[in-house]
C-alpha cells in the first residue's frame, strides 16, 4: 500500500460526469492515481479485481445507495479490502446522514461541492495510521455554507477553481458542466410535463450537482430545495417543488448571463 506523501490509489465513484472530472483532478494535482466507477456494481467489481489505498463514494448512485456499497465492502472477506478507507461524497452532510454513514463503517465525509484545502486535508487525514474511524465533524458543512447565499454567480468560488485546475482542464471541465447542466434542465422539463415527484427530485439531483461546481450559487440552492421538497411524502411539499421548478430557466438565463461577463472578464472563451 502507498503513503499519503507518496500518493495512493483511490477509488473514485461518481455517476456524474463533470462531478467526477473535478474531483480526479483535484486527486492528480495531489499525486494521487484514479480509478473510476460510475455505479455501485462496478465499484464492487473494482474492489474485487484490485486494493485500494481509498474509496471515495458517491451516496446517490443509479443503481444503488452509496451506504449499501459501503456496507457490502465491510463485510467482504478479505480483512484488507474490508477495511479500506471509505469517504462519502455527498452534499448530504446534515447530522442524521453523518449518522447513516458513520453506522455502516464509512471514515468520513467529503462535502460536495469539493473544496480542494479541506479536500486535500481530509485525505490526508484519513490515511495517516493514527486516524481516528470518522473524521471530526468540523471536516464536514452544511451545503448551503459552500457556496455563498443570495448569488447568482459566486465569483470568489469559480475563480478559486480557475486557479486550483488551471485554465485548459477548468474550460474543458466547464464544457462538461454546461452538457450537465443542460441535460439536467431537460429532466426539470419533462418532470414538469409528467407531474411525477420521484423524476423531479432525480432531476434536481443531477442539477444541484453540476451547478454546484462552477460556483452557481442561485442555481444550485434552488436544486437542493426542489430535490428535498419532491422528496417529501407531503402533497403540498411536492406542489411547492413543482412551483419552484418552474423558476428554474429564468435563473438559469441568468447564470448564464453572469458567467459569460465573468468569462469576459477572464479573457476566456468557451469557443
Amino acid at each position: 500500500m502507498t503513503t499519503a506523501e507518496s500518493g495512493c490509489t483511490v477509488l473514485l465513484v461518481e455517476d456524474v460526469a463533470v462531478n467526477r472530472r473535478v474531483a480526479a483532478a483535484f486527486l492528480a494535482k495531489q499525486g494521487h492515481g484514479v480509478v473510476e466507477a460510475v455505479s455501485g456494481n462496478q465499484a464492487l467489481d473494482a474492489v474485487e479485481q484490485r486494493y485500494f489505498d481509498l474509496i471515495l463514494l458517491d451516496i446517490r448512485l443509479p443503481d444503488m445507495d452509496g451506504v449499501d456499497v459501503a456496507g457490502r465492502i465491510r463485510a467482504h472477506t478479505d480483512p484488507l479490502k474490508a477495511s479500506v478507507p471509505i469517504l462519502a461524497l455527498t452534499a448530504n452532510v446534515f447530522p442524521d446522514d453523518i449518522k447513516r454513514y458513520r453506522d455502516v463503517g464509512m471514515n468520513g465525509v467529503v462535502a460536495k461541492p469539493i473544496q480542494l484545502d479541506q479536500f486535500r486535508l481530509t485525505i490526508s487525514t484519513i490515511l495517516q495510521p493514527s486516524s481516528a474511524a470518522m473524521l471530526p465533524e468540523e471536516s464536514t458543512q452544511a451545503p448551503e455554507s459552500a457556496l455563498r447565499a443570495g448569488v447568482v454567480l459566486d465569483h470568489e468560488f469559480i475563480n478559486d477553481r480557475l486557479a486550483t485546475l488551471g485554465e485548459g482542464t477548468f474550460l474543458a471541465i466547464l464544457r462538461i458542466g454546461q452538457r450537465s447542466v443542460a441535460e439536467a434542465l431537460v429532466g426539470v422539463e419533462q418532470s414538469l410535463a409528467t407531474g411525477k415527484a420521484p423524476s423531479l427530485a432525480k432531476a434536481a439531483h443531477r442539477l444541484a450537482g453540476a451547478a454546484s461546481n462552477f460556483g452557481y450559487a442561485g442555481l444550485f440552492s434552488l436544486s437542493q430545495q426542489i430535490e428535498r421538497l419532491a422528496e417529501s411524502q407531503d402533497v403540498g411539499a411536492q406542489g411547492q417543488a413543482f412551483a419552484l421548478a418552474g423558476t428554474v430557466p429564468t435563473v438559469q438565463d441568468a447564470t448564464d448571463a453572469a458567467l459569460r461577463d465573468w468569462l469576459v472578464a477572464q479573457g476566456l472563451s468557451l469557443s
